[in-house]
């Protein structure tokens, strides 16, 4: 039966705060779109759901990305962080979102699911 891939990511939103689910953004970077499904965990079924610590400027600019929980699966956390770094740029922080504010911390759900109805 073949496999369909089935991700669910949330992406950064300008206003997000460290302890809040961000929205998704409208234009600009996406990381659903570069998140890639690494193939041995394809073949070993595994999935799980990652959360990852971003740090982001007020650009858009990544500053930094790290595993704040595991998947429990070493390849899918890896990949969980990476896709953070291959986007590298966000949309921006609208000017009325936390003014004066430069440094953005952000908690991102990274979720992989492997969809074995299609």
């Amino acid at each position: 039966m073949r496999r369909m891939l089935a991700i669910v990511v949330a992406v950064l939103a300008a206003c997000a705060g460290p302890s809040e689910i961000p929205e998704q953004p409208s234009g600009g970077g996406s990381a659903s779109r570069s998140l890639h499904y690494p193939p041995q965990a394809i073949q070993l079924h595994e999935e799980g759901k990652a959360i990852v610590h971003v740090q982001m400027l007020r650009d858009g600019t990544l500053k930094k990305a790290e595993l704040a929980r595991s998947t429990g699966y070493a390849d899918l956390d890896a990949e969980a962080v990476a896709v953070f770094y291959r986007v590298g740029k966000f949309p921006p922080v609208p000017d009325d979102r936390y003014p004066g504010k430069q440094l953005l911390d952000f908690n991102v759900p990274i979720e992989f699911a492997l969809d074995s109805s299609h």
